[in-house]
């Protein structure tokens, strides 16, 4: 793109997305603003902590609004909950068992509620209208994170997100969260995004595995958590499922980010972009679009030079 048009365009599409988002941020940012402690920083608000460390550059965290659910754009509206199905659990005891047949056919989690199924499948958790109790154990995403993390400069990937304690296979980690926009919308920033080289465009792309199209897609951009800065490998260790418990609607659904093998305390986490689900991330530093391509720097031994 022509260096006059791509500034031009930058300051337009600044402006549109400022000017869009300017009441959401202001109802959000009072609500998780940085706090300091023992030279630490962290989100206020957010539990379990999320800290923030920039060990590299002076550079602050810009243009962004902690959220920890999912908010509807304008024109998006969340599924009627009518349709949700109930489990049929009665005994405390033995809700949502394997062996308590009626109650689901194929059981996402084990009893320490680990994932049981396998990649790219979609979990089904307890809805509102089940029986059984906020601790069951069918309901582990939307119980959400369950441990501290910290976002971190890198010294040629932006920002990133690391482990603070040992994370042992297919536990849940974290849901990306976001602005629900729709498909059109999607398109529409993905083009300006691309333009300045920075994405945080996720699909609910269930429906598109199953032949049809899609509807919705989740803009982390200015609005999102940690989950956020989670940056791409060739050999990462996490993994994403679909997961429904909050809707009946194929098109509507929450992504969330599973450990797929065990994650050492300080190590950073990281996704497969080129698995079809993020577009381009944070390009800082040293990732860099090449005739549309986007240069890897994860260093792994499978590194496939391209993220796509």
């Amino acid at each position: 793109m022509n260096p006059i048009k791509n500034i031009e365009y930058r300051e337009r599409f600044t402006k549109a997305i400022d000017e869009s988002l300017k009441n959401i941020r202001k109802q959000h940012s009072e609500n998780h603003p940085l706090v300091e402690e023992d030279g630490r920083l962290y989100f206020k608000g957010v539990n379990p902590r999320v800290w923030l460390v920039n060990e590299v550059d002076d550079e602050p965290l810009r243009h962004f609004t902690y959220l920890t659910g999912l908010i509807l754009s304008d024109g998006v509206t969340k599924p009627d909950e009518s349709f949700l199905e109930a489990c049929d659990c009665n005994i405390r005891s033995t809700c949502c068992r394997k062996d308590n047949e009626p109650c689901h056919d194929t059981q996402a989690y084990t009893s320490r509620g680990t994932l049981a199924i396998p990649p790219g499948t979609a979990i089904y958790e307890c809805t509102s209208v089940c029986r059984c109790t906020t601790s069951c154990r069918n309901r582990v995403v939307q119980r959400g994170r369950q441990m501290e993390l910290e976002v971190f400069k890198t010294f040629n990937k932006g920002w990133g997100v690391r482990a603070l304690t040992t994370i042992q296979p297919n536990t849940f980690v974290e849901e990306y969260i976001g602005e629900v926009i729709g498909e059109e919308e999607g398109q529409f920033r993905g083009s300006l995004y691309d333009s300045i080289s920075l994405s945080y465009l996720f699909d609910m792309d269930f429906a598109i595995r199953h032949g049809l199209e899609n509807k919705y897609v989740i803009d982390a951009f200015h609005l999102g958590n940690v989950s956020r800065f989670i940056n791409h490998s060739c050999a990462p260790n996490l993994k994403v499922h679909s997961v429904f418990y909050d809707s009946a609607d194929v098109y509507y659904h929450r992504i969330a980010f599973f450990s797929n093998r065990r994650i050492e305390k300080g190590e950073e986490l990281t996704l497969d972009y080129g698995g079809g689900y993020l577009g381009v991330n944070d390009l800082e530093g040293d990732q860099e679009i090449t005739r549309n391509r986007m240069e890897c720097h994860c260093k792994a031994t499978t590194c496939r030079k391209w993220i796509y």
